[in-house]
């Protein structure tokens, strides 16, 4: 399965944010042990260099950017992307060029905290949990 990871899951794993980091560090591990491709935003990714260098530092943050690029495949966010989410109508522009991006990529769907940013799109929306319970039938139904 390829999923869009909104920023704000990313953000609960290097950040520790509770009481989300449990089930986005979950979703990571599946990214990591190639369960799930994921795959991020080009924006994302400085947007994410951005908050996450005012709590760790330069040093740190260039640590995990580096190891999202390994781990993540990243979206373009190009001329078509940005003018396409123009002519969108959801409510947060950033979130329009995640969805462009996730449709540009040929994702199942995204995952997010924020479902509201993303309603008036066609593609399955799962919060972390919900995500990781279908991973979880998924990988139960290969086991039977």
């Amino acid at each position: 399965m390829k999923i869009l990871f909104d920023t704000n899951i990313i953000l609960d794993v290097f950040l520790a944010r509770q009481p989300f980091l449990g089930n986005a560090a979950k979703l990571f591990a599946k990214v990591e042990q190639r369960k799930l491709v994921g795959v991020l935003g080009a924006t994302t990714i400085t947007t994410l260099y951005y908050l996450i260098s005012k709590q760790l530092g330069k040093k740190e943050t260039k640590q995990v950017i580096a190891k999202l690029l390994n781990l993540f495949e990243i979206g373009s966010v190009d001329h078509l992307v940005l003018k396409t989410s123009l002519s969108l109508d959801f409510p947060d522009y950033e979130d329009t060029v995640l969805y462009q991006v996730a449709l540009h990529n040929q994702t199942q769907g995204i995952v997010t905290r924020d479902r509201q940013g993303f309603k008036k799109g066609t593609l399955p929306v799962y919060s972390p949990a919900e995500l990781l319970n279908s991973l979880n039938l998924f990988e139960n139904k290969g086991k039977r």
